[in-house]
Parts: C-alpha cells; structure tokens; sequence
C-alpha cells in the first residue's frame, strides 16, 4: 500500500494479512500517510494493529468486520479516525489513541461488545463538534459524554463488559495501554530516523557518483583535447614530411648545377663591415651566403664559427689590404676568401661583396649594389648577390637554381 492510495474492499474471502500488524512508516520508497477506506474490512485473522509512524489518517470502514481483532494502538501521527473505521470487531478489547487525532468518525468503535478500555494520550482533546454525533456515537455507551466532562481528555477509561457507564482512571488496563502507546511512539521515531539516515546515505551516493561521473567527464575531454593536438602534431609532421619528401625527389630530378660546381675548392665567407647601430645586419649577410654557396655549389665552405674563432685571433678583424687577404687565406686554408662592407645611405643600403683568390690577392667576383631594408631582411637582396658571385666563380646554375636564387622558386611538383 503506498502514500495516499486508497484500499480497495476485500470480501470476506479475502486472505488475511499477519495476526499482528505494525504498519512500517515506508513502503518500496514512499511514505505510508493514509490507510484507506475498507483497507482491511474483514480481515478476520488479523489479531492486534499497531499504527506509528507516518500514518496521519484512518479511512472509513479500514478494519471493519475484524472479528479477531483484540487489540488496537493508534501512534501520536494519526489526527482523523473515519466513521466505522473499527464497527463490528467484536472481539475488541482494548484501544489506545494517542494525543494527535482530533477527530474520530461517527460509528468509529461501534459494535465493538467486548471493548472495556480505551485509552487517549496525554493532552488529547477532541472538540464535541469532531467526536462523532450523539445519533451515531463513535463508542458504545457514554464514552464520548464522560469524554467530554473532563478538563483533559487524556488518560484510561475503562466499563464492564457490556456496561454502558465509562469511569475515567481505572486500573484494569491504564499501564498497559500507556506502554503500548510508548512503544509504539519509540517504534516511530526509530523508524523516522532510520529514514532520514537512509535518506542521507543515498544523498551521499548520489553526490559521490555525480562527483565520479564530472571527473570521468573531465578526464574524457582531457583526453580527447589531447588526443586531438596528438593528431595535429602527427598531421603537421606528416605534411613537413610529405613536403621534404617531394623537394628531395625534385631536386634529385634536377641538380641545381651543372660540370663540377667548383669541386674540389674551398672559400670562406666573412662578415661584410657595417658600422651602423643594427649589428645583425652582417651576420645575416654571412649566414644567408654560406648556406647559398653550400647548397648551389660544389665548393667546400668555412664553418662560420671556426671562421670567426681564426679571424680574431690572427688578424683581429682587420683585413683591408690584398696582403691581408693572402695572409687570411694562408691561415684558414681555402682558396677564396670573401669580404666586403655595408654602407647605409638615404636611398638605401650599398653592399659591396669580393671573392678574392688567396695565393695572389686577385678579385674573382664582385658584386656593389643598392638594396633596400625590405630586400635584405626577406633575403631576397642577398640571395641573388650570393648567385651572381656563383656565376662570376664559373658556377653553371640550372634554370630552377636561377630562379631560386633571384627570389621567384618555382612551384614545387
């Protein structure tokens, strides 16, 4: 039976429920507020009630024709007893009815013969108006009257089988009412606390497997936010691959000279002087000649660094005359040598490169012209300086080295 259904009115072949019934304050989850009307009419098996806990209201006729039943206790829950609730249980004896009902329906106890003693909890007081009626009294004889009478309801009232007279204070089942009554009030408050500890497990759970469920989220997006850069790297490396694959292929295709390309000689490739504030420029020019001549040519190339280490500590940067060139030439052990300078002026920059012979001091190639910031900083200026040095040193460029070199590369296949 659940919250506030509504029980249905078994017949009189109606199987029984247990001999005693402690109605529980919960049922499959949800809580148990209403017995309903004819719930349990004519359950005659069923011996003893005890009704605690979450129970706030008795239907009309819930355990009418109960032949058996003998006794009843009504927790402090309960605040409506229906009309004919408990009619016809003949074999009722006794009732305890705690201090919450503030109303019991016409006809509640009637037909009950056998009742001697009704017990109401401390501070009961039901109004005349909600004690049943005088022309459908709730009990046999003047119970409700002798009720009524007292300053405070509550107590033990007690008559002689088949009296019709009710004394407030007897003694034949005052204590053992109030006990029942006490149990069943203790029964529903260890009921109502084991709820809301249960209630406060699941709410605990519930927040642990949310809490689990956020991270495993966060975990997943981690991941896959990974995963994902993962692949993108992997996509890039690829491309880069895929790329450096096809120039290789290309240029195996077509060397970017022809005859020796200077196989067999050697040239150093000094830093151009420059006597301006932005010192990077001469490096620039170095580095980007360097690598031009390594990659079109057969000559064999100074390393920068070794480069510079020998300058410094032989001639301390000072190489202005042929003498000085030869002399160069001799220490570093190569057949060329290359110098020259940089000279900033209003409509641009003049760089001046020579690529001496250093047995004799000779010029071999030269090259003086105006470039702008723009041209030598995308290298476009001093790629095309370093390819006409090439051609003057008898370097056979092919078409696609030319073209590389003036700055237009053609389209990689």
């Amino acid at each position: 039976m659940s919250g506030t259904d509504r029980g249905a009115s078994p017949s009189r072949n109606t199987p029984a429920p247990p001999q005693r019934w402690l109605f529980p304050p919960r049922i499959e989850g949800l809580p148990v507020t209403t017995i309903g009307d004819s719930a349990f009419t004519w359950c005659s098996g069923l011996t003893s009630v005890t009704i605690g806990s979450s129970v706030t209201t008795i239907g009309d006729s819930a355990f009418s024709g109960c032949g058996g039943l003998t006794s009843v206790t009504i927790g402090s829950s309960v605040t409506t007893i229906g009309d004919s609730a408990f009619s016809g249980c003949d074999s009722l004896t006794s009732v305890t009815i705690g201090s919450s009902v503030t109303a019991i329906g016409d006809s509640a106890f009637s037909g009950c013969g056998g009742l001697t003693g009704v017990t109401f909890g401390a501070g009961s007081r039901i109004g005349s108006g909600r004690f049943a009626s005088n022309e459908y009294p709730a009990f046999p004889g003047d119970l409700r009257d002798t009720y009524l009478a007292q300053t405070s309801g509550g107590g033990t009232y007690t008559r002689p089988r088949g009296g019709t007279t009710w004394t407030k204070g007897g003694a034949e089942t005052g204590g053992a009412e109030r006990e029942a009554l006490a149990k069943a009030e203790a029964a529903r408050k260890a009921a109502e606390e084991a709820r809301k500890a249960e209630e406060a497990r699941q709410a605990a759970a519930k927040a642990e497997a949310e809490r689990i469920a956020a991270a495993r989220i966060a975990e997943e997006a981690r991941l896959a936010a990974a995963r994902e850069r993962a692949e993108a790297a992997l996509a890039e490396l690829k491309a880069e691959a895929e790329r450096i694959e096809a120039a290789r292929k290309w240029e195996a295709a077509e060397p970017p000279f022809t005859g020796d390309g200077g196989a067999g000689k050697s040239v150093a490739i000094l830093m151009p002087k420059y006597k301006e504030a932005d010192a990077d420029l001469p490096t620039m020019v170095q580095d980007t000649v360097i690598a031009n001549f390594k990659t079109y040519s057969a000559f064999a190339v100074l390393d920068r660094e070794t480069l510079n280490r020998i300058v410094q500590e032989t001639l301390d940067g000072v190489y202005e005359d042929n003498l000085d060139i030869v002399r160069l030439g001799h220490v570093t052990h190569t057949d060329y040598i290359m110098t020259g300078n940089i000279i900033k002026t209003s409509r641009g920059y003049v760089m001046s490169l020579h690529i001496a012979n250093t047995l004799d001091g000779r010029i071999n190639a030269s090259i003086s012209s105006t470039f702008t910031l723009e041209t030598l900083e995308n290298l476009t200026g001093i790629r095309k300086a370093a390819g006409e040095l090439l051609t003057q040193l008898g370097v056979a460029l092919t078409g696609k080295a030319k073209q590389e070199l003036a700055g237009q590369p053609p389209a990689v296949p």
